[in-house]
């Protein structure tokens, strides 16, 4: 699942996610039509995140780039046809999910509008359901840029530290060529 549009470059021309399958890593890759498209109020589609969530069921976590600016949700038995869902999650565009234990952490791309710098948010849940509120696991010391300048947060847990990749970007729409990683032992921080 990817992002996918006519958009030469611009996102917030993104309008649909493309879903593409393949027998194995290398292929061969079958398109296999647009997974959703943008309904209002989504202005755009951003970051698809599909997990499993039971038997026969997933989950996709994204960004519409809505007014209240929330993580939203759609539901498939297949893969195939999904059905967006009233449960949305606090946050920011990018998510990433990670379960540790019992509970679930849902990053995303926040951004402090007061100082006008990213930010790499995290919130919490035990059931996909209920959120806490996000809380700030990362600030870019840098001032921030129309979209922002962090994107794509991914966390993955080594031993007893967690590991978050971020991609940093300039104001540039093909800049994406700087990614950090920062260690912790607190998922959240």
């Amino acid at each position: 699942f990817g992002i996918t549009h006519d958009s030469e470059g611009d996102p917030s021309r993104e309008m649909s996610f493309l879903h593409a399958s393949a027998p194995a890593l290398m292929g061969p890759w079958s398109d296999e039509g647009d997974a959703l498209h943008s309904q209002p109020p989504e202005e755009s589609l951003w970051a698809p995140f599909v997990l499993p969530t039971g038997a026969g069921r997933w989950s996709m976590f994204y960004y519409g780039n809505t007014p209240d600016h929330r993580v939203l949700r759609a539901e498939s038995a297949d893969l195939h046809r999904w059905e967006r869902s009233a449960s949305s999650a606090p946050g920011g565009r990018d998510p990433f999910l990670l379960r540790v234990g019992a509970l679930w952490y849902l990053y995303s791309v926040g951004a402090d509008e007061h100082r006008e710098i990213g930010q790499i948010v995290v919130s919490q849940s035990r059931d996909l359901q209920r959120w806490t509120m996000p809380t700030v696991a990362l600030t870019d010391p840098v001032a921030t840029f129309g979209w922002g300048n962090l994107e794509s947060p991914v966390v993955v847990p080594r031993g007893e530290e967690f590991y978050l990749f971020v991609t940093r970007t300039s104001d540039s729409p093909h800049d994406y060529a700087r990614t950090m990683v920062f260690a912790s032992t607190d998922p959240t921080r």
